[in-house]
Parts: C-alpha cells; structure tokens; sequence
C-alpha cells in the first residue's frame, strides 16, 4: 500500500472527490455524497482547524481512541504516530495499539490533521470514538486520570472480590458470596479493558490487538447471569430458577460467539446482547420495588446503587444510540451499585452472626437447664424410676425435630428452609413475596400440630443428616440430639 503523500493524498491511485463523513461513526450507511460505506476498507479522514491568533500555544496533543483497525496520524504533513500499519488487506493490514496520543508544535494558524484507516480486522470499520485535541498537559492530564481512577476502582473490586470469595470458603453455603464475588470480578477485567479508562490493562501489558477487544467483550457475558445469581440468593423469587437459566443461557451464546468470531468491536452481535441483556435491569429494578414494599430488611440501602445503575445503563443506551460520545459513567454507576450491595450483604451477615451468638447463649442457658434436670432425675428413689412410664414417643420425637433444626442453626448458620432444601426430605414452597415457607418440616416441631401418624423414618433421617453436618462434638445441643435420637430408635 502505498504511503501517504501530504501533498498528495491517495492509495496508489488517482485521489477521489471529497466528501464528507460524520465523526465519530463507523463505516455504516452512507456518506454526505451517497456513496455507500463498508466496514471493511481503508480511507483518509482529512481536517484543518483554525487556531486562536491571540494563544501563544505551546506543544499540542491529539487523543485517538480505539480506531478501527490501524491508523497513521499526520500533522501539518509529518507523520506523528500510529497504532499500527494500515493496509488494503488483512495480510498487509497490521494493528497493534487501541490509543494514539501524538504531540506536535503547530506552525501556523492552521492545523492540517490527516489520518489514515483501513479495517480488515475487526467486523466493524470507522471511528467511532471523538478525538480530543489539546495542549500536551492537557491530554496527559486526561489520560493519567482516566489511568488512576481506572487502576483505583478497579483495586476496589478486586478487593471485594477477594473478600467475599473467601467468605465463600469460610461458609460454602451462603453461595451469595460466590457468585457476588465472580461478579466483582467481572468487572474488574471489563473495566481494565475499558476505553472510558484510557485501555488500562492492554496499554501497560502490551497485549496483542485482538486479545484487548476479545477482553473488552468477553466479561459481560458472566457479568448479567451472575447479577440475578447473587440477586435470587439473596432475595428469593418463584420464578427465579428460570430467570437464572435464561439470561445464562444467553450470556454462554454471546461468550462462546465472541471466542469463535474475529474481533467484534462495536460489531451488531454485541449491541444485539446488551440491548437484550438490558431487560434484567427492567427486572432488577421491579423486583427491588417489590422488595422495598414488602419491607424487606436492610433493602432501602440498596436505594442508592439503583439509582447509579439506572444513571449508568442510560448512558449506555445512549452511547449504543450514537448520542452521547462516551460511557465514562457507567463503569462507575456499576461500581456505586456494588458498593452498595457488599454493604448489604456485610450488614446482613453482621446481624446472622448476632443472631447466632444470641441462640448460642440460648442453647447453652437451656443445655444446663437439662443437665441440671437430669441430675436430679437420677437423684430420684431407683424404685421410684423403675416404676416410672417410659417417655412419650411422640413428645420425643418433636424434641429430636427441635434439636436438629437448633443444632442445624448454630453450625451451618442458616435456617430450616436450608435444611429442607440441603437434606432433600422436606419440601420448600417460596411464596410470592418471596419467603421460603417449610409448612410440613414446622408440623413436626410441635406436639399439637404432629401428624397422628408421624413418618418416623424422615424424622431419624433428619437427625442422622444433621449430625453428619454438624461434627462439633463439643456442641450441648448436639450431645443431646444423640441422646434423644437414640431413645427414640429403641421406642420403636
């Protein structure tokens, strides 16, 4: 392909008549001329600006993000930059960076910028991103921010993810960590590779061109699913297995089309997706209003994150619509809203770790209060204990179901829905408030409300799983499930 001529400029052959294109845009449509765009080709943008005869500027800067897919930068007909070679061809073509911030000293009133892209790379051609013209501070000033503030939000994430994957480790059952921390780390990778964040990660990496938009793309695939995951386990809904199935289902089709695909940046596949994607915040958001009239515990510090969600997911919407030219502010209406989720969910586990201290100390009052019974029950005439009738067998059984769902309580930190759903032998209905109701398993921890003919093999199935969950020896509660438990199984 031949070089560009400053005095001259054409690709090899006779220089066409000028005409005009709207920027940012790709190569979609038409021209001011009618000429019909294609995403793949080459071209020369040229454009002269008239400077301030009063300034006294000093060394100027350009800011060029993300064309599609190499481009050379000339200035007053000096070549000052590039992110890779151009060509008429992918073989010839070879793009290597996704940000160019040439610098140049005007030497006249005006500026003539010249810059030349081809795109047989990527599905879609053009730029699509405003180019920043500036002083050098100036555009460094800019790029250092977008660095720092990137590199800072996305330590922030980190951190969360780390900490409540490893609460995760801690208590395998609370799965609301586990997926709320995958979540955090989503979005971590998808903010490093973020334009808004002047491409953090492949900038100081120096990855391969393909690998930075692969990357770019590849987290919003995980990043929704795991948002009604984490959601549904912390609030859960009827339909909410479904409504997990379906947006996973959608997110594993969009990573495994990127993966096979060449680089998709700004291509219709992933415009398609995350116009799709974005009924899950239509659904989040109804969901949270439900939420807040049923007075759910602790749901009104969430009211801050919706509010940044929403803020952030119209400015995408309007990116996507070409009318706005950035997405500065969704990268941080998404981590607004992850703050306060985390705090949601560290406040909750707060009061669970209070609540369980307090039915420990319960337990513990009530276990000495037995062993204060049996004591004086063995001090009792031996001819008297003889005479005495066995224990009621059903009395008994209710006080197995009792200690079981106690003991269950106290080491799993969970309650009896979990059991239920945990040991597979009682059932669960979930409410439309979203309550898990364990109507059968509550019949069994009381003597009035005991079925006339119990089923006694469920009953010692309960106890036996509970004791193989819960291993603390120590545990008074325990001890005494054993006791009982055994007592039972010699009554029948």
């Amino acid at each position: 392909m031949a070089v560009y001529d400053p005095k001259a400029p054409r690709w090899g052959e006779q220089f066409p008549a000028r005409d005009f294109l709207t920027l940012p845009g790709l190569w979609q449509g038409e021209t001011q001329a009618g000429v019909l765009l294609s995403p793949y080709g080459y071209g020369v943008y040229r454009l002269r600006i008239r400077l301030d005869p009063d300034s006294d500027p000093d060394r100027m800067s350009l800011l060029v993000s993300a064309p599609l897919s190499a481009c050379r930068i000339w200035v007053d007909g000096l070549l000052v930059d590039e992110t890779g070679r151009p060509g008429e061809d992918a073989e010839s073509e070879q793009p290597m960076a996704h940000m160019a911030t040439p610098w140049f000293v005007p030497t006249g009133e005006v500026v003539e910028i010249v810059l030349q892209v081809s795109n047989h790379h990527n599905l879609q051609g053009g730029l699509n991103n405003s180019i920043l013209l500036g002083t050098e501070a100036q555009i460094k000033h800019l790029i250092h921010t977008r660095w720092i503030l990137g590199a800072l939000i996305c330590g922030c994430l980190l951190a969360l993810a780390v900490y409540h994957l490893t609460l995760f480790i801690l208590h395998r059952r609370e799965r609301a960590n586990l997926f709320f921390g995958l979540f955090c780390l989503m979005w971590t990778g998808a903010i490093a590779f973020s334009p808004s964040y002047a491409f953090l990660l492949p900038h100081f990496l120096a990855l391969p061109w393909n690998w930075g938009v692969t990357f770019s793309l590849l987290p919003f695939g995980l990043t929704i699913p795991l948002m009604t995951l984490f959601y549904h386990e912390l609030f859960p809904k009827r339909y909410g297995q479904w409504v997990n199935i379906g947006y996973l289902s959608l997110g594993t089709a969009f990573m495994a089309y990127i993966l096979a695909s060449p680089p998709n940046a700004y291509d219709t596949v992933p415009f398609l997706y995350f116009l799709i994607t974005r009924t899950v915040f239509v659904y989040l958001i109804g969901a949270f209003i439900l939420d807040v009239v049923n007075r759910q515990r602790g749901v009104l510090l969430l009211i801050p994150g919706y509010l940044a969600l929403g803020a952030a997911e119209l400015d995408d919407i309007l990116f996507d619509l070409d009318l706005v030219g950035s997405t500065d502010l969704a990268p941080l209406g998404v981590f607004i809203f992850i703050c306060c989720y985390s705090l949601f969910m560290s406040s909750r586990y707060s009061r669970d770790r209070e609540r369980i201290a307090r039915l420990s100390a319960e337990l513990e009052t009530a276990s000495r209060h037995l062993s204060q019974m049996h004591a004086m029950q063995e001090s009792l005439d031996p001819a008297r204990q003889g005479a005495m009738p066995p224990p009621d067998r059903r009395l008994l059984a209710v006080r197995v179901m009792n200690l079981a769902v106690d003991c269950w309580m106290v080491c799993t930190q969970t309650g009896k829905a979990e059991l239920a759903k945990q040991s597979g032998l009682w059932n669960v209905y979930v409410e439309k408030d979203g309550y898990c109701r364990t109507q059968t398993l509550d019949k069994y921890l009381s003597e009035d409300a005991l079925p006339r003919h119990p089923r006694w093999l469920k009953i010692h199935a309960t106890a036996e799983f509970v004791l193989v969950a819960c291993d603390d020896a120590n545990l008074p509660a325990r001890s005494e499930l054993v006791q009982c438990l055994s007592e039972l199984k010699t009554l029948a």
